[in-house]
């Protein structure tokens, strides 16, 4: 980094010419065999753009140019491809991993699900990850030749694997606890402060990336690559993945309270609409958050990692893929109350909230996190409004509680519905679905994923975690005359394995059954995870329910172990003897279904029985 001078230009030009003479011949792409692979066609890489000269005293230029230094495509739409080896280099092995090393890592499923919603997200755009990894590049402290040895220049890499999995690591490093608590601290200063403090520290050689946020829901991410002062305001320098190879400007009012950005193609001419804010609408995040491995926002498997300050924090993280819905936020505590906007500009605001930055013009969610110590009382509502959601998947807010099960609710894309999320200092958690019957709340730990498929308008309350791991989950209906259903969340099954299941509380009146998710689990398992929630192991019918009624309603029968009295189990066909055939038509007053068929008359006793008059029960 350096004040501009002129010799920038100079000095990378020679540094081209050095690398064209280094092998062989200045070759195009389509003479060299190697350096096509990874430089797409019509791309230029012997030839770079002069840095723009500094002509006001106040002005600070880094050398970094959209071409050479940027890439060569656009920030793109599509979902993430990060697997178990990318969250081991995120956040090491002992921190997500259940069995095996890095290459065979069995992620917790706290681990699984969080991998998941990050993949889900990119959906809408990679602008963080390219942002990043292209200044990194540019410093230094990513070796260009670790992607292609061939290539010159960052802006002759094609969108390759090792590219493209090193960007969607840097992009998911915005859900980190340490860069989110960063990038807060910047939201609460005006446009002209952060155009002052990047002029200092692109002098002292501390280069950030730039998150702008057009509406409260919609962020992206840029590249402040030189600070001008114009006497009349500042301008600021960028590159911008969205554009490739062009240099793109922003700049901040003569009073600093406004900033305004209009994309440009080289003519000069305005590329779609521009966007413009105030104080909370932009912020700086530093390179030197972004090394890996760091604490992840989820438990880790090993207690010994979750003694760090920042898996104490309290994590929310919600994801709506590909679509245009309105994701509204409100939070209540201490008797305030801050809305979406509020929570983004307030410097009183009890929590970090951020949008995702993606692309800059759809959103696709948000991340959160507070100081439960400090809030211990905090009511979180979100409200959905689908408009033209572009995919079907669901929208899923997961929340990290310290001392509780991970929660994901899940809410069709579909639909309007809002998910009420209150956290007590008393020590539980309640969640509450309105509006949408057939919304799932998953609860996960080390070792369990359990899905509850949910009737509309159905309170699910936990407490945290007893010495041996265990969670009690209460099921509490709106209507104030039905009952709740309690069960527990164990800890561990005597199998050491990762297992999902699925519990059926779609009419909580008839209690709740239980299948599993995965058909390769034992029925050993099965029915260890059944016997935890008070269901018999007679029967493994899918529409087998158990009323668990809490004590302390009206209910007589015992909770956690008596089945309904419909619902005996059936007996099995005696060896090599067909199962009794149902009638077609229904009888008037069929016999329940499940009451074992009468025996047959065995006859006299054999002392009795004629000869040869052969056996009364089949062999």
């Amino acid at each position: 980094m350096r004040k501009s001078s002129g010799t920038g230009a100079a000095a990378r030009a020679l540094v081209a010419a050095g690398l064209c003479l280094g092998i062989g011949a200045c070759s195009t792409a389509e003479e060299s065999a190697p350096l096509s692979e990874q430089t797409p066609e019509a791309v230029d890489v012997t030839d770079p753009v002069s840095p723009p000269e500094c002509e006001v005293p106040q002005c600070v230029e880094t050398g970094f140019l959209s071409d050479p230094d940027g890439f060569s495509f656009a920030n793109w739409s599509d979902t993430g491809a990060l697997d178990a080896s990318s969250l081991v280099d995120m956040f090491g092995e002992e921190a997500v991993c259940i069995q095996g090393g890095a290459d065979e890592c069995l992620l917790s499923p706290s681990a699984d699900q969080w991998l998941t919603q990050a993949n889900s997200a990119m959906t809408v755009g990679h602008c963080e990850g390219m942002a990043v990894l292209a200044q990194e590049i540019f410093q230094g402290t990513r070796p260009l030749e670790a992607f292609n040895p061939n290539a010159p220049f960052t802006f002759a890499l094609a969108q390759s694997r090792p590219v493209v999995e090193s960007i969607e690591q840097l992009w998911a490093s915005q859900l980190l606890p340490d860069l989110q608590a960063e990038t807060a601290k910047f939201r609460k200063m005006e446009p002209g402060e952060i155009a002052e403090l990047l002029s200092t520290s692109l002098q002292s050689g501390t280069m950030y990336t730039m998150g702008l946020y057009t509406s409260p829901g919609v962020g992206h991410t840029v590249t402040p690559t030189a600070v001008r002062y114009l006497g009349s305001g500042w301008e600021v320098l960028l590159y911008d993945n969205d554009f490739p190879g062009l240099e793109q400007a922003l700049y901040v009012s003569e009073d600093g309270s406004q900033w305004e950005y209009q994309p440009r193609d080289s003519n000069g001419d305005a590329i779609g609409s521009g966007s413009s804010g105030g104080i909370g609408s932009i912020d700086l995040a530093p390179l030197e958050e972004r090394s890996f491995p760091q604490a992840p926002p989820f438990a880790p498997v090993r207690s010994a990692s979750a003694d760090t300050s920042s898996a104490r924090l309290v994590h929310v993280l919600a994801t709506s893929p590909g679509g245009d819905d309105s994701m509204q936020v409100r939070v209540e505590a201490s008797g305030d109350s801050w809305n979406t906007d509020e929570l983004l500009v307030d410097p009183l605001s009890p929590v970090t909230y951020a949008p995702l930055r993606t692309d800059g013009h759809v959103g696709a969610g948000f991340a959160v996190q507070w100081d439960p110590m400090q809030v211990t009382d905090i009511d979180f509502q979100m409200s959905f409004v689908p408009e033209q959601a572009a995919t079907s998947a669901p929208r899923v807010v997961s929340w990290d509680v310290p001392g509780f099960p991970r929660i994901a609710t899940e809410v069709d894309s579909s639909t309007s519905a809002s998910v009420d999320v209150a956290i007590t200092g008393d020590g539980s958690v309640a969640v509450t679905s309105r509006q949408v019957a057939g919304d799932r709340l998953v609860l996960m730990n080390n070792q369990l994923s359990v899905v509850l498929e949910l009737e509309p308008d159905l309170r699910v309350v936990l407490s945290a975690f007893d010495s041996d791991g265990n969670a009690q989950v209460v099921l509490e209906p709106t209507d104030p005359a039905a009952d709740p259903v309690e069960f527990t969340l164990p800890g561990s099954l005597t199998e050491d394995s990762v297992s999902e299941f699925i519990v059926d509380a779609t009419d909580l009146a008839s209690g709740i059954s239980v299948r599993r998710a995965d058909t390769d689990t034992p029925d050993s398992i099965l029915d260890d995870f059944r016997s935890r929630l008070g269901l018999t192991d007679e029967s493994r019918e899918k529409d087998e329910r158990v009323d668990n009624s809490s004590p302390d309603s009206d209910s007589t029968q015992s909770p956690k172990q008596e089945t309904k009295k419909d619902k005996k189990p059936k007996a099995d066909p005696k060896p090599d003897q067909e199962a009794p055939v149902e009638p077609e038509a229904a009888q008037p007053d069929p016999e329940p279904e499940g009451i074992p068929e009468e025996p047959e008359d065995p006859g006299p006793p054999p002392e009795e029985q004629e000869p040869d008059s052969g056996d009364n029960f089949p062999s």
